[in-house]
Formats: C-alpha cells, sequence, structure tokens
C-alpha cells in the first residue's frame, strides 16, 4: 500500500470510523492515543476500494493498466458481505456488474483452467457464455456449453466487437496475451468497452471476485445505508 494521505487516509477513516487525520495530528501535538481515549475498532463488515479511471473522456486512449498511476479518483463499496461490497464498489467506479445476458471470455493457454469453473457458474446462473476458439473449444471438452465469439482477424461472425455493439455483452474477461492479433482485439474490445460502458476484467482474481459478487446479488440484498450505520 502507498498510504497516500488524499486517497488512503480518508479510506481508512471511513472504513475503521476513525477520524484518521485527526488522531494523527493530535498525536504529533502530543496526545497519546489513550488520552484521546482511541479504542482498537471492531469490525463486522467489509470495506472493498476500487479505482476510478478517465478513459471515457479520453478518446482513442488504449484502457489497458500498467505500472504507471491511471485512476483519477476511488470508490469505497461498504457491506457485512465482501461479495456484496465488491458489488457496490464496482457499481460505484461506473462497472455495474450484470444480472443477466451474455459474458465473453478471451483467456490465455495458462488462465483457461482457472476459468473454467467461472464460465460454469455463469451458465449455471442463466448467462450465455461467449469465447474464442480456444477457450470455447476448452469448456466444452469439460462440459460447459459455450457460444464461439471469433476474433476479428478471422473475420467471421459473430465476433466480439459485432456482439458488444448489439448490446449483448454485459460483461467481459480478458486475460491479455501477446500475439499480434490478440493484442488488436483486446484494444479495440477494450475502448469500446469504456465507451459502451461494459465492466472489462483482465485479471483472474477481479474475473472471481465478480462471479462470486454476481452470485451473491441473486441471493442476497443491497443495501444503501448511511456510512455510520456500520460503526453505531
Amino acid at each position: 500500500a502507498n498510504p497516500r494521505a488524499s486517497r488512503t487516509v480518508p479510506y481508512v477513516s471511513k472504513a475503521l470510523g476513525i477520524p484518521m487525520a485527526k488522531v494523527a495530528t493530535r498525536c504529533i501535538l502530543g496526545q497519546s492515543l489513550q488520552q484521546q481515549g482511541a479504542k482498537e475498532p471492531i469490525l463486522d463488515h467489509v470495506a472493498v476500494k476500487a479505482p476510478v479511471f478517465p478513459f471515457l473522456k479520453l478518446p482513442g486512449v488504449d484502457s489497458i493498466l500498467g505500472p504507471e498511476m491511471k485512476s483519477t479518483g476511488e470508490v469505497l463499496g461498504i457491506d457485512h458481505s465482501l461479495h456484496l461490497a465488491y458489488a457496490k464498489a464496482m457499481e460505484a467506479a461506473g462497472m455495474r456488474l450484470p444480472d443477466a445476458g451474455a459474458v465473453y471470455m478471451s483467456v490465455r493457454d495458462e488462465d483457461k483452467q482457472k476459468f473454467l469453473s467461472l464460465a460454469k457458474d455463469l451458465v449455471e446462473a442463466g448467462f450465455t457464455v461467449y469465447a474464442t476458439t480456444g477457450t470455447a473449444q476448452y469448456f466444452r471438452e469439460f462440459g460447459v456449453p459455450v457460444e464461439t465469439a471469433w476474433r476479428i482477424t478471422e473475420k467471421r461472425s459473430p465476433d466480439a466487437i459485432d456482439l458488444m455493439r448489439k448490446g449483448e455483452i454485459k460483461l467481459i474477461f480478458n486475460t491479455p496475451t501477446m500475439s499480434r492479433g490478440a493484442k488488436r482485439d483486446g484494444a479495440m474490445m477494450r475502448r469500446l468497452a469504456v465507451e459502451l460502458g461494459i465492466p472489462f476484467l483482465t485479471t483472474t482474481a477481479a474475473a472471481t471476485a465478480a462471479v462470486s459478487a454476481i452470485r451473491a446479488k441473486r441471493t442476497g440484498t443491497v443495501e444503501t445505508l448511511p456510512l455510520k450505520s456500520y460503526h453505531s
């Protein structure tokens, strides 16, 4: 963690229910934690921080992430359930996870086994899963029914871009590969996903969290509560 005062301190303060800047300032001025009556917080909730990116306001910019900082803000999702807290954070960041529709998957060979269970969970939840040729073939070998979405370079229909423009794709999982065609497809999909407001996730961890959040939303209730209700 890189604890910037402008971002991390406010987040931690809201998550813990403690005005960290005020407490720290009083410590600097010589007032101990004991004198301030500070107590270790007991939490029965989970707080999830999600970045907010400016890509929609930057036409033509590829939304792929790297080591440099690209986010222009952050949001807080808080709930008694980790999965619902994640769902709230994603929605607050402008990437609302879908309740129905189609999900598109294009993943590296080394990630296919990890995404197999996610595809199965989505199909069982009533989603249609589209995948590139190799990914679709792998999933079918393990009994997961998926539809094939061709790469743009394969010049066959339907491809991911067509499905996105028709409004069918509601969520995209794409672990980038270094092949020329895959890189080109990925860049076009990421740009269009930004313009259409489609959640686009590029890591196994994020995809796993998203599927868990979708399942939690189906069985739980997403409530918007005042922050103080989590610290009373």
